[in-house]
């Protein structure tokens, strides 16, 4: 399974690209390493695209090409309970905020210190992209736990 999402990231990156380039100025999405906080240098973060265009500036992407879910659409993967996405009450698609892909996407926002993670879900017959912007009190409250796990769990 994991195989197959590295195996298909470029051409998810490549479907992700020419989905949104229609409503950008000078679009670019280019591939990026690992990514180390100043300020907190025990954070870390590998994202899987540097996104940059004229309109909305530097951010990131995260892309996901679950191998259970390769043949069937997004609308059909919902039906799937563990899967990532969800959809609201008034029928919007979107990240699950419980799940470790949002804590994944935040993490990167916040080790990167960028505006924005469009987060990307690639499958043989569907694309879905969301924009997430950093959530301040996802790090009001994860940040102390992970410095206290730093301290207690890594430094000793």
């Amino acid at each position: 399974a994991t195989k197959w999402g590295i195996d298909n990231e470029c051409k998810a990156r490549e479907s992700y690209s020419f989905a949104i380039a229609s409503d950008h100025l000078n679009l670019s999405v280019a591939d990026c390493g690992f990514y180390i906080n100043v300020k907190w240098p025990f954070l870390g973060a590998s994202p899987d695209g540097l996104v940059m265009c004229d309109c909305c500036g530097i951010g990131l992407c995260e892309i996901k090409c679950p191998y259970k879910h390769r043949n069937t659409t997004i609308a059909e993967s919902l039906n799937d309970k563990g899967f990532c996405l969800q959809m609201t009450e008034h029928g919007i698609i979107q990240l699950n905020t419980n799940h470790q892909y949002y804590h994944q996407v935040q993490c990167q926002l916040f080790v990167t210190d960028t505006a924005y993670c469009d987060f990307v879900v690639w499958t043989e017959e569907d694309l879905f992209c969301q924009r997430i912007l950093p959530d301040e009190e996802f790090w009001n409250t994860n940040l102390p736990k992970a410095i206290s796990f730093f301290k207690k769990g890594l430094l000793p």
